[in-house]
């Protein structure tokens, strides 16, 4: 559909396309830390600050893997199985850590030490140089001072793997709450089969009485549009759970498509044959398609013109030498928020801007 005018919009018609979502993968963490042997490690020079230690040794304790929700079984084993690989890797960079820092406490105690002894041991001749007896005194100050440092960064050291390793605890029980709860709903025989006709029987328990849900259940078949939006919506409410996804089938492209898990009939899901609430409204047609605007709001339109298949279809625009110097705005017919918008000069140019059918 083409218009023109600063007030025009026009629109074209163009098919809708269904792309199957991608799963990301959770990010591979890093490979672990080397052990310390804390009878090599080299000793500081008196004086050499403590607040740091070379990171190619010893990595930072870094948390990659963080929760997100799982729509379906092998996210959530995969999640799972990350958080708690990640966890192992924590807890070891944190050991090592705190090998240094007690190795560097260590090397502070004796350097104090040995600036001590040299003072004790200091003899008369030297007692009477001033200048050498500053140097001890500021040896023994500056010992001291490490070994203060040392201290503090250590105990610094320890509140930092504390907290890193309780924010990986808290990440894996997110997962394993997770997973709890996905046992839980797939144990749930109350849901049905979908099928298309006759309708699915109701199942009962061993009395004869149709079971329950325990909940309302949710799926997410990566459908697109507005369907994890609306399952994100449902669980924040307290009777709602997610109903794992599984691969449904795929297209000749190549494209996978998903179902609820077993092809149960769910209360909510994007995919409509398995959802008893549906997604879209009946009708919506006339508020998605631009092109049915014009049977709408008929005379309130700016001058609007509609093309299909590379042709003009029903009224046909002026010529070029009859129309103004006012732009002509082209639209795809199915696509909104302000996308596949072109802007041409004339009539004849907005054939050229139009998609051609598959």
């Amino acid at each position: 559909m083409a218009g023109r005018g600063h007030a025009g919009v026009g629109y074209a018609n163009a098919p809708s396309t269904l792309t199957a979502a991608t799963m990301t993968g959770h990010r591979s963490l890093a490979s672990r830390a080397p052990a310390m042997d804390e009878n090599k490690a080299a000793r500081p020079a008196t004086g050499t600050p403590f607040a740091h230690f070379p990171e190619k040794t010893v990595p930072a304790m870094d948390i990659f893997v963080t929760y997100e929700r799982s729509w379906s079984i092998q996210d959530a084993l995969e999640q799972h199985s990350a958080l708690a690989e990640q966890r192992e890797v924590l807890t070891e960079i944190g050991r090592n850590r705190l090998r240094v820092r007690h190795t560097q406490l260590s090397f502070a105690e004796l350097e104090v030490e040995e600036a001590l002894e040299a003072a004790k041991t200091m003899s008369g001749f030297d007692a009477g140089d001033a200048q050498r007896v500053l140097r001890i005194a500021g040896r023994l100050k500056a010992a001291v001072r490490d070994l203060r440092t040392a201290s503090r960064m250590k105990q610094l050291e320890q509140g930092m793997v504390n907290k890193h390793l309780a924010q990986a605890d808290a990440e894996n029980e997110k997962a394993r709450l997770e997973m709890c709860s996905i046992k839980e709903v797939i144990d749930d025989k109350s849901l049905v089969v979908a099928l298309d006709d006759p309708p699915p029987p109701t199942p009962v328990d061993a009395n004869g009485k149709p079971l329950k849900q325990r909940y309302r259940y949710c799926t997410n078949c990566k459908v697109g549009g507005h369907g994890q939006r609306f399952c994100e919506y449902f669980l924040e409410r307290p009777d709602w759970r997610i109903y794992p996804n599984q691969e449904w089938f795929k297209d000749e492209k190549g494209n996978e498509y998903h179902c609820p898990l077993g092809k149960k009939l769910v209360d909510f899901a994007d995919e409509t044959h398995f959802s008893r609430i549906a997604m879209y409204l009946k009708g919506r047609a006339w508020l998605e398609e631009k092109t049915k605007v014009l049977d709408l709001a008929p005379g309130k339109m700016p001058d609007t013109y509609i093309i299909e298949n590379g042709q003009w279809r029903g009224a046909v625009p002026p010529s070029d030498d009859q129309v103004t110097d006012l732009p002509w705005f082209v639209k795809e017919a199915d696509r909104n928020w302000g996308t596949s918008i072109h802007v041409c000069a004339k009539p004849s140019a907005c054939l050229n801007l139009v998609k051609s059918e598959p």
